[in-house]
C-alpha cells in the first residue's frame, strides 16, 4: 500500500491527543471523613470496574478515529509491484489522441466541444514528469503517428495541444489506437498509456464486437477515455443529395432528392429546407421528421443555365453547423459533339436523320460523320459520343484509344450489321471493351411471315425519362426480320428485350464510360424500327444519357478523398481552387492520350474548381462524412466490454484528471473505506459515552437514596 498524499501522515502525532487528555484529566484521590462506614456499601465494586472499562474503550476508539481520519486524507492506495520505477514515479510512455473530427466542432456560442478536449488534454500533461515519453497526435494527422518523435518537455506538449484545431475529417479511432499500441510496443518504459480525448460521438470507435479495442497482448497498455458527460447531443443534418434525372438539359425539369436526418429525441416540425443553384436560392420546402429518424424532400426545378452548375441543400442552424449544408454538382451540356462512323449515305442513314433531321445549327447535337476507313486518323478526344453503325471491325490500336475515351467518362453506341465481322467482334472488340458477345444472327427469308417484336421494357431507365405521359407507357413495337442474339453480360443492364427473351438494347460499362449495344442494324431491310415513332426519341435520349455526367452520392467525394479526373486538355498548368478561395497546384500524370489530374488536399467541404491554364474545366463537390452527425454516445459498458474493463479508465472532464491518472498508476485508492471506518467508530463512541453517562446518573441517584 502507498499514500498519494503522504504529507498528511505527519498528522499521526495527533493520535496522542486523546491519551494525553485522559492522563491529565484523571481525578486526584481526596480523603473524605465519614461519620459512618455504611456509605461505603453504596458503591458497588462491579459498577466501578464497568466504568473503568468504558473509559479505556472510549480512549481506544477516540485514538482509532483520529488515526483512520488521518490515513483517509493521506489517500492510501493498493500498490502493485512494478519494474522501471524511479522514486514514487513509474517511467511512462503515453500516446495522447486528440479527437478533432467534425463532431468536435459542435457547441454553442463561441465555444466548441474541442475546447473541452484541449483542456482535458492539458490536464493529462500535468500527470507526467520530465523525461516521460509523450506522443501527441490528432485524428486529422493520425497517419504521422508511426513516424513522429516523442516529446519529453511538458511545456512543448502544452503548446502543441493549444495550437491544435478541429477538422472536417471523420474519426477512425480503432485504427489510431492500433497504431498507438504499435508505437508503445517499442518503448522500454514499464508504464504504457493511451489517452483518447473525444466527444464519444456514436460512430467514433466504429467498433466491432469481434475485435478488441486494446489488443490482448501483454503490453500492459491502459486506455483512458475522456469525454464530457454534460455535452448536448441533439442535432439535425443534411444526410445526402441525389439527382434523380440521369439526362439533364437546359430548361427541362430536374428532380433533386435530399435526405434530412433527425438525431434528436423530439420530432422536428416545419423544418425549413432550401435548395441553391449557382449560389441562388431556387426552391424551398418544409418537412416534419419524427425523433431519431430521417425524411426525404424532393425539389423540382428547371435550370435556366447550362455547363458546370454547383448547388447545395441547406437547413436551419443547430448545434453542429457544419452538417447543415450539403453540396452537389451537375453538368448540363451546352453542345454534344457526336462522331458517327458509318458508310451509309444520307438517304439511308437513319441514325443521322434521327439526331439532326433538319440540320439545324441551333441543335444541341453537333454531328460529324466519317467513313470507317478514316476512324484511325480522327482525334476522338474532340467528341463526347461515338456511334458505330455497321462497322466491320475496330483495329487493336483504335481499341486502346476507345478505352482512354471511355476512361474520361465518354459514351459509345454500337449498331452491328451485315458488315460486322462477328468472329473478330467476339474475339477482340467485345472482350476488350466489355461488350455483349454476338451468339448468332437470325434472318427471315419472308418478312411477311416471320418477325419478332419488343418484349419486356425497363421504362424506369433514364432513356425513357420524359418520353411518355405518366399513366401511358406503351410503345408501338417495331418488327424485326433480321437480328442478332447477344449475351447478357455480368454487370450489364438489359433495357429492352425482344419477345423471345433475348436482349435488344443492353448497357455495359468500362472504366468511367458507358456503352449501349443494339441487337439489330439501323437498317430498313432488317426491321421497320427506323420508321417507328420511338426510333428518333430513343437515339436522341441515348446520346443525352451518355453525355450527361450526373452527380450522385455514390460517386460523390468526402473530406479527405482524392480528386481524380481524366482530361484531354493539354494545358501547361492545372490548379485547384478550394472552397475558401485558395489555389493549389494539382498533380498531373500522363496516361496515353489523357492527362490524369489528381488532388488530395480536400480538407474543406464545398465546391473545388479545376482550372487548366486559368480556364475552368471541371468542378467537384466535397462533403463531410454523414456518420459524424450522430452525436449520441455509446454506453460505457459497451466500450469496456470490447476493450476489457480492467484496461479502460473512463472519466469525464469534471473529474480530477491528474488524480485519477495517478491512482491508476499507483493502484486503487481505499481512503473512503478508512473514512467509513472512522464514522462507524465515531457512532460507537457516541453510544458508549451516552451509556456511560446514563450509568453515572443512575449510580448517583441510588447513592442519594441510600444516604437518605
Amino acid at each position: 500500500m502507498t499514500f498519494l498524499n503522504s504529507i498528511i501522515l505527519y498528522g499521526i502525532a495527533l493520535v496522542s491527543v486523546p491519551i494525553l487528555i485522559h492522563l491529565f484529566t484523571r481525578r486526584k484521590k481526596e480523603t473524605i471523613n465519614f461519620s459512618s462506614l455504611r456509605f461505603l456499601k453504596i458503591l458497588e465494586s462491579r459498577r466501578i470496574k464497568k466504568l473503568r472499562i468504558q473509559q479505556i474503550i472510549l480512549l481506544i476508539l477516540r485514538t482509532l478515529i483520529i488515526l483512520l481520519i488521518i490515513i483517509a486524507f493521506s489517500r492510501p492506495a493498493l500498490k502493485e509491484t512494478s519494474a522501471g520505477k524511479t522514486g514514487n514515479h513509474i517511467k511512462t510512455s503515453a500516446v495522447i489522441i486528440l479527437d478533432n473530427s467534425l463532431s468536435s466542432m459542435a457547441g454553442g456560442g463561441n465555444e466548441q466541444f474541442y475546447d473541452n478536449i484541449k483542456n482535458c488534454s492539458a490536464e493529462i500533461i500535468k500527470s507526467f514528469q520530465e523525461n516521460d515519453q509523450i506522443y501527441i497526435v490528432s485524428v486529422s494527422e493520425s497517419e504521422k503517428l508511426k513516424s513522429i518523435n516523442p516529446i519529453f518537455d511538458k511545456n512543448k506538449s502544452m503548446l502543441l495541444i493549444k495550437d491544435s484545431k478541429p477538422s472536417y475529417l471523420s474519426a477512425d479511432l480503432n485504427r489510431i489506437i492500433d497504431d498507438a499500441e504499435h508505437v508503445l510496443s517499442a518503448s522500454k518504459n514499464y508504464n504504457k498509456e493511451i489517452y483518447v480525448c473525444t466527444d464519444m460521438q456514436n460512430t467514433t470507435f466504429g467498433y466491432k464486437k469481434e475485435k478488441k479495442i486494446i489488443s490482448e497482448e501483454p503490453l500492459r497498455t491502459k486506455l483512458f477515455i475522456l469525454t464530457d458527460s454534460q455535452f448536448k447531443k441533439d442535432n439535425i443534418s443534411v444526410e445526402s443529395v441525389r439527382i434523380r434525372n440521369q439526362i439533364l438539359q437546359k430548361n427541362r425539369e430536374i428532380e433533386i432528392e435530399t435526405v434530412i436526418a433527425n438525431f434528436t429525441e423530439k420530432p422536428a416540425n416545419d423544418l425549413l429546407v432550401n435548395l441553391y443553384l449557382s449560389g441562388r436560392r431556387t426552391a424551398q420546402r418544409t418537412i416534419n421528421i419524427d425523433k431519431r429518424s430521417s425524411g426525404t424532400v424532393t425539389f423540382s426545378v428547371i435550370p435556366e443555365i447550362s455547363g458546370l452548375v454547383s448547388g447545395s441543400v441547406e437547413i436551419e442552424s443547430d448545434l453542429l453547423e457544419e452538417d447543415n449544408k450539403r453540396y452537389f454538382d451537375i453538368f448540363i451540356p451546352e453542345k454534344m459533339e457526336v462522331l458517327l462512323v458509318s458508310i451509309k449515305d444520307d438517304s439511308e442513314n437513319y441514325v443521322k436523320l434521327a439526331l439532326n433531321p433538319e440540320k439545324s445549327d441551333s441543335s444541341l447535337i453537333i454531328l460529324t460523320q466519317i467513313n470507317p476507313s478514316g476512324f484511325s486518323t480522327v482525334d476522338v478526344k474532340d467528341f463526347d459520343i461515338i456511334i458505330f453503325d455497321n462497322m466491320k471491325n475496330i483495329l487493336d490500336s483504335d481499341i486502346q484509344r476507345l478505352k482512354n475515351f471511355l476512361k474520361s467518362g465518354k459514351g459509345i453506341i454500337i449498331f452491328p450489321g451485315e458488315e460486322t465481322d462477328i468472329n473478330y467482334y467476339n474475339r477482340v472488340t467485345a472482350k476488350e471493351l466489355n461488350l455483349p458477345k454476338i451468339l448468332s444472327i437470325k434472318k427471315t427469308s419472308e418478312p411477311s411471315r416471320g418477325f419478332i417484336t419488343f418484349g419486356r421494357i425497363d421504362f424506369h431507365h433514364p432513356i425513357f425519362t420524359g418520353l411518355f405521359e405518366k399513366e401511358k407507357k406503351t410503345i408501338d413495337s417495331p418488327k424485326f426480320y433480321n437480328f442478332f442474339t447477344i449475351e447478357k453480360i455480368n454487370g450489364g443492364d438489359v433495357i429492352i428485350e425482344l419477345s423471345d427473351g433475348n436482349p435488344f438494347l443492353e448497357e455495359s460499362t468500362l472504366n468511367n464510360g458507358r456503352i449501349l449495344t443494339f441487337a439489330s442494324s439501323a437498317n430498313a431491310m432488317w426491321s421497320d424500327f427506323p420508321y417507328k415513332g420511338i426510333f428518333a426519341p430513343i437515339i436522341n435520349q441515348a446520346v443525352h444519357y451518355l453525355s450527361t455526367e450526373t452527380f450522385t452520392e455514390k460517386n460523390g467525394l468526402l473530406i479527405g478523398d482524392e480528386i481524380s479526373f481524366f482530361t484531354k486538355s493539354k494545358a501547361k498548368e492545372f490548379e485547384i481552387e478550394k472552397p475558401d478561395g485558395s489555389k493549389e497546384k494539382a498533380e498531373i500524370q500522363i496516361q496515353s492520350d489523357n492527362y490524369l489530374v489528381k488532388f488530395g488536399n480536400t480538407d474543406q467541404p464545398g465546391i473545388y474548381k479545376l482550372f487548366a491554364d486559368k480556364n475552368l474545366i471541371k468542378i467537384f463537390s466535397v462533403n463531410i462524412d454523414p456518420k459524424e452527425s450522430d452525436l449520441f454516445k455509446p454506453k460505457k459498458d459497451d466500450i469496456k466490454s470490447i476493450a476489457g474493463a480492467d484496461r479502460v479508465i473512463y472519466f469525464d472532464k469534471e473529474k480530477d484528471i491528474p488524480g485519477l491518472i495517478k491512482q491508476s498508476r499507483f493502484g486503487k485508492e481505499i481512503g473512503k473505506y478508512f473514512l467509513l471506518g472512522a464514522l462507524v467508530l465515531l457512532g460507537l463512541e457516541m453510544w458508549i459515552e451516552k451509556e456511560k453517562k446514563s450509568e453515572e446518573i443512575t449510580s448517583f441517584k441510588k447513592s442519594e437514596n441510600s444516604v437518605t
